[in-house]
């Protein structure tokens, strides 16, 4: 009986030790989050292109809105992708027609 309660202890502390670390990191990810999208809408800032729209889910950065031409499109995605080095950037973002 002891063997049982003994086991049933360790379970609960590792469930608990691991819940902690899962808060711990889920909190981080979202200040690290926030400070890429920081980033990447100051370096979108520099390119005088507006409109655009910058979220960061979990490291990912997504980039929506219309730009006037595919060459301010690219400016958009050129000045994230060095605001945001290693991180994934979707772009929905079109062109106007």
């Amino acid at each position: 009986m002891w063997k049982w309660a003994m086991l049933s202890g360790l379970v609960l502390v590792a469930a608990l030790g691991g819940c902690q670390s899962m808060s711990t990191r889920q909190t981080g990810m979202v200040g690290d989050d926030a400070d890429t999208t920081a980033r990447v809408k100051a370096a979108i800032a520099t390119t005088n292109v507006s409109g655009i729209d910058v979220a960061t889910h979990n490291g990912t950065v997504y980039l929506t809105g219309t730009t006037k031409d595919l060459s301010a499109e690219m400016q958009v995605l050129d000045a994230a992708q060095k605001a945001a080095p290693g991180h994934r950037i979707f772009s929905f973002m079109a062109p106007m027609h």
